[in-house]
């Protein structure tokens, strides 16, 4: 009975109240209706009324006791899951923290008080102490839907959901945070030690041990047994397999492991195959190698051995053009390189310049054009290496055209008397005109410059179909696919208008070169060897008499570097602002001139300073329209290729230089100061 009672309809419910009242006034309007304007009997209404509003009420009685019975079943049912659910996630086993927005502790499960030592009193203290993480990582984790921490000696995925829950008794929620501990240590250990045991590939090269044997009394063999002794010493500290391929030819495979190992030490392997001397006379050239090594890479689940294979001969052929006696390393992250120590050696011959030549003829031949281009702000050699393709494209019968700067002062005394030639009047156009001139079989030739930002018209480069370089410096990246490989750079030359008068005379009848050409590549050699006393060879003395038997006359060229008072003024700048760096660097300053002076008085001053007793390099800046120019000489001592690469410059061993835009002389020297210290930390003797 007391169950019945308890289950039976109440008329409690605020609604069904209102809605029993409503009723009752509607039924009690219309009996007063029906009496006074209808012949009804009113007893006989009345009672029909009060029938309709019983059974009104009673629906309305039974639909809110069905609701009340279904309510209460389904806050019994979520009651129940909620209880289940919570037990469930206290038995799991992956760390759970619920916290409020301070970081308070709320609720935790039993894997995070047995991971985190957590006991009773945990409750309300601060949850970034507990799991030594901070709130930082966790709002990182809320965003990106999750981050990595070590914690201890294993390491968690870190997973942060923000939770809403009404608050008891208030027309309020409250905001929780669920942050959630996967533990991926085994994962990442996995992976680590498949990253270590990834394959690396090496090519190495001997660079100048058979050059070398020409002039050394000992045995080739003795040599090179030598050398691969050291070369299988190295291979095996590092669990690798050592083959030669070829004749001073090997290559390698070892692990990514090892090779952190070597970047951490710096290939000091160079510095060991360097100690080797061919005689007791430790004054002669050193032994050398270069390599050529690519890796597989770590950011992807799939690598092909192809591709690994064709980077480590990029990056041989690579570190090759740069010199040799360095390392040239192809990763997923780009290029680097080590070692690079060891100043050039002219190892070019006849036979050579003879392929190149032939070459070079089938492309011309093979073009409906030559467009000729060497770099911006042009000097006397890439000037000169620009008339020297012109002539071998017009002796091939090819039109030809050289893209250059007709305001440049050195364009236009060095081409003074060139341009009174029929033949030069109107070889020469500016960008504008060569893109117009672009089609798919037009030959375009790059000559003494390889960095292609530099170039005179960048633009024509990016639309040309087929580019071939020749150049003396060393290479400084990758070259576009449209370059023909491999290009021909030599940094052992002295200069471009060395390597272009080679090749003219490999394929040109004598006589076939005009006196002003030979005098314009003449003067590029002049400038770039300081008047034959620095960066020479028997090749380079060999170009200039094959121009000086074209008619080439020093003294005429001589005229080319005759200074105008503005140079001057611009060399008269440099002096004021010397200082010498760790003893044997010297560095000097120039607000400059605002002409366009500035840059050649720069390369003066470093030259004049390289003759200063105990300075084993010069460093000159000088700011040129509000960007700052550096140029850089060395004895050979010290390689200022190497540390003007570092700020995005480039050129030669003992002849480079580099550009800042957007920064005061004071910014650029300390720049420079930091990448000098770089180079002398990573090539202590």
């Amino acid at each position: 009975m007391q169950n019945n009672k308890k289950n039976a309809p109440q008329f409690t419910d605020y609604t069904t109240l209102v809605w029993s009242i409503a009723f009752g006034v509607i039924c009690f309007a219309t009996h007063i209706f029906i009496c006074n304007f209808t012949e009804a009997d009113p007893s006989l209404t009345g009672l029909i009324l009060l029938a309709v509003y019983v059974a009104a009420v009673s629906i309305l009685s039974v639909s809110v006791y069905r609701y009340h019975k279904l309510r209460d079943s389904a806050e019994k049912s979520l009651s129940a899951n909620t209880n289940a659910i919570r037990d469930l996630i206290a038995q799991v086993g992956t760390p759970m923290l619920l916290s409020d927005g301070n970081g308070k502790l709320v609720w935790y499960n039993n894997s995070a008080a047995e991971t985190f030592l957590l006991g009773d009193s945990a409750i309300g203290t601060s949850m970034y102490g507990i799991c030594d993480t901070t709130e930082e990582k966790l709002v990182t984790a809320t965003a990106e839907g999750g981050t990595v921490s070590v914690i201890g000696d294993r390491s968690y995925v870190i997973t942060c959901f923000k939770v809403r829950t009404p608050v008891k008794n208030r027309d309020d929620v409250r905001e929780l945070y669920l942050t959630v501990f996967n533990d991926n240590t085994d994962l990442t250990e996995t992976r680590d030690k498949m990253e270590r045991t990834l394959p690396v590939l090496a090519y190495i090269v001997v660079d100048n041990l058979e050059e070398l044997t020409q002039y050394v009394r000992v045995s080739y063999r003795q040599a090179t047994g030598e050398i691969e002794s050291v070369l299988k010493g190295w291979a095996e500290s590092l669990d690798g397999v050592l083959r030669e391929y070829g004749r001073d030819r090997y290559v390698l495979i070892f692990t990514r492991e090892k090779l952190n190992e070597c970047i951490k030490d710096k290939f000091s392997i160079l510095d060991r195959i360097r100690c080797i001397h061919l005689t007791d006379d430790d004054n002669n050239t050193p032994v050398t190698v270069s390599m050529g090594i690519s890796a597989a890479p770590v950011s992807s689940e799939i690598f092909n051995l192809v591709d690994i294979e064709r980077n480590a001969l990029s990056a041989l052929d690579l570190a090759l053009q740069r010199g040799g006696d360095q390392v040239t390393l192809k990763t997923e992250n780009g290029i680097e390189y080590f070692g690079g120590r060891t100043k050039n050696i002219q190892t070019r011959t006849r036979v050579r310049a003879r392929v190149i030549a032939g070459q070079l003829c089938s492309l011309i031949t093979a073009a409906s054009r030559v467009i000729v281009m060497g770099h911006r702000n042009p000097d006397f050699d890439s000037i000169g290496a620009c008339v020297g393709i012109a002539r071998l494209a017009m002796h091939c019968g090819v039109e030809c055209r050289i893209v250059a700067d007709q305001s440049n002062e050195n364009f236009i005394v060095s081409t003074e008397r060139l341009r009174g030639l029929a033949d030069y009047e109107h070889i020469f156009i500016d960008g504008a005109r060569a893109l117009d001139l672009m089609t798919p079989s037009t030959l375009l030739i790059i000559v003494d410059a390889n960095n292609f930002s530099i170039l005179e018209a960048p633009e024509v480069a990016e639309n040309a179909k087929t580019i071939y370089v020749i150049d003396h410096h060393r290479q400084v990246g990758e070259m576009p696919e449209a370059v023909v490989s491999p290009p021909y750079i030599d940094p052992a030359a002295s200069s471009s208008c060395e390597l272009v008068a080679e090749i003219i005379e490999q394929c040109v009848p004598t006589g076939t070169l005009q006196k002003e050409e030979a005098n314009v590549m003449l003067s590029g050699i002049m400038v770039d060897t300081k008047n034959f006393t620095r960066t020479t060879g028997t090749r380079t003395f060999g170009a200039a008499l094959f121009l000086r038997g074209e008619g080439g006359n020093s003294e005429v060229a001589r005229t080319f570097f005759d200074s105008n008072f503005a140079d001057y003024l611009a060399e008269a700048k440099f002096g004021g602002d010397v200082v010498t760096y760790k003893n044997r660097i010297a560095i000097t300053k120039s607000e400059g001139t605002a002409s366009s002076a500035d840059r050649v008085a720069a390369a003066k001053a470093a030259d004049k300073l390289l003759s200063v007793r105990g300075i084993d390099a010069s460093f000159a800046l000088v700011d040129v329209g509000g960007s700052v120019n550096v140029s850089a000489r060395s004895n050979g001592k010290i390689n200022v290729q190497l540390i003007l690469e570092k700020l995005g410059g480039g050129g030669h061993f003992d002849s480079a230089g580099a550009q800042f835009s957007g920064t005061t002389l004071y910014e650029a020297a300390e720049r420079l100061k930091s990448a000098i210290d770089e180079y002398l930390d990573n090539n202590k003797e």
